[in-house]
């Protein structure tokens, strides 16, 4: 029991992390962008220069409250860094101090008391790399669905995160081809990385209003 509560140490960290943080600024402090955001989710999504899939997310959560979208980009970032912690051979006991000691450095701290665009693509981008390594160091298949969904979310979030996600996206590439091929060429990969690209990159300037 002891040895199995260790396992999961630095996951409930991360979950207690992110319960004291919304309950000490709950609802969450909002920018100018947080508010057009819940205004498009509220009243119909526009379209324009800002990223319209955080609306997308945050309307069905709107329905409950609009400060759960604090818990759901917070909780999903500290998961995730504590799940890739783990993947790195960290102790539970290190990783659990790691959860905590970065999610409390002012560099992150900060964008975790706001409801922001950057904070759920890091979130997004987070889960992304945290799957992709899990799939590389223990295989699956579930891995690879969770990593595009995490990307392709993570860049529908913020026009210029398109590029972050390139190197992701080959990766992903890489690790399908992987499984079929015992030496993935340059060319395989290339094409395969950029047939996801465009299959994920279109539907966030497509999809406008619903």
């Amino acid at each position: 029991m002891r040895r199995a509560f260790l396992n999961w140490l630095p996951y409930f960290v991360a979950i207690a992390v992110t319960v004291g943080i919304s309950l000490s600024v709950w609802p969450g402090f909002m920018s100018w962008d947080s508010l057009h955001a819940l205004r498009e989710a509220r009243f119909g999504v526009t379209g324009g220069c800002y990223p319209t899939m955080v609306s997308y997310i945050w309307r069905p959560i709107d329905w409950i409250h609009p400060g759960l979208m604090l818990v759901v980009q917070n909780g999903l970032f500290l998961l995730s860094l504590a799940h890739f912690l783990r993947l790195l051979n960290f102790s539970p006991r290190v990783s659990a101090f790691l959860v905590g000691a970065i999610a409390f450095s002012p560099a992150v701290f900060g964008p975790l008391l706001v409801v922001w665009k950057d904070t759920l693509v890091l979130a997004f981008f987070l889960l992304a790399i945290a799957a992709l390594l899990d799939v590389q160091l223990r295989g699956g298949i579930a891995g690879l669905w969770i990593a595009a969904l995490g990307l392709f979310f993570g860049t529908a979030c913020r026009f210029n995160g398109f590029t972050a996600a390139i190197p992701l996206w080959g990766w992903l590439a890489w690790l399908i081809l992987a499984r079929r091929m015992r030496i993935v060429s340059p060319k395989s990969l290339v094409g395969v990385t950029t047939i996801l690209l465009v299959v994920s990159f279109l539907p966030i300037y497509v999809l406008q209003s619903f």
